[in-house]
């Protein structure tokens, strides 16, 4: 079926999915990769059929209840989502995925205020979930509250060094504050510790490119190329760059 999605023909792989389904109805891998695919083609119906009998069939898992809640986000209905997200985390109190859908549908209504008071309650109960402490950076960000914003970034990544989203919102609070050098200083470090990171190289690039430093920025898209051969978004980049930068200091 992955081959099929890569090539994007959706309705060939759903009903491969489903027959993988009638052979095997116990397994939750073709339960899971078959309501993404709903979700992805926007056929919220059949996603919130499977994900209520992902319910039955796995009531020990919270996938089928954020699933269920991450169908009611997109469709708007916000009550409702917020209702299964909080189902599936009261299965797995941890759980990533269903923290961060309850999280999105409150920015989304923005009640930022709200979403900051459930994360803090969620961060002081369990001061080992570093996936709370980077939602509580990015909500704090939108309050404008950017120093405790960075405290929480910085949090999380005391629990996972090697974690670049966080970096890249320690730099998204320094650049809110328009303080670029500050930010550079952290995607800089995110790349170290990520070296196969391209995303993270390549928004180090970019932010090198705004603030002037075109030859750095450079030598990084000519790294990422040289990884990645085939990324011809960068080798364009770079080719624009190289006649506009270079020939300008001719």
């Amino acid at each position: 079926a992955q081959l099929m999605l890569d090539e994007k023909q959706y309705v060939a792989a759903a009903r491969l999915l489903e027959q993988g389904l009638n052979l095997d109805p116990t397994n939750i891998k073709v339960f899971d990769a078959l309501v993404k695919l709903y979700i992805q083609i926007k056929q919220y119906e059949k996603a919130k059929l499977i994900a209520k009998e992902m319910q039955k069939r796995f009531p020990k898992s919270p996938l089928g209840y954020h699933y269920a809640g991450t169908v009611m986000l997109n469709e708007g209905d916000f009550v409702s989502s917020e209702q299964a997200f909080v189902q599936a985390l009261e299965i797995v109190p941890k759980a990533a995925e269903p923290l961060s859908g309850l999280v999105r549908s409150m920015v989304r209504q923005n009640q930022l205020d709200r979403a900051s008071a459930w994360l803090e309650r969620t961060v002081e109960k369990y001061p080992d979930h570093q996936v709370a402490y980077n939602l509580l950076g990015e909500v704090r960000i939108k309050l404008k509250q950017y120093e405790s914003a960075r405290s929480a970034f910085k949090q999380a990544i005391e629990l996972k060094p090697s974690w670049s989203i966080p970096y890249r919102g320690i730099a998204a609070a320094w650049l809110a504050e328009k303080q670029p050098e500050k930010a550079l200083e952290s995607l800089k470090q995110a790349a170290e510790l990520n070296s196969d990171d391209m995303k993270i190289r390549s928004e180090l690039a970019l932010l090198l490119e705004q603030t002037g430093q075109y030859e750095k920025a450079m030598a990084i898209y000519d790294e990422i190329l040289t990884a990645q051969p085939n990324a011809h978004a960068v080798a364009e980049k770079l080719a624009m760059m190289l006649v506009t930068y270079r020939t300008d200091h001719k």
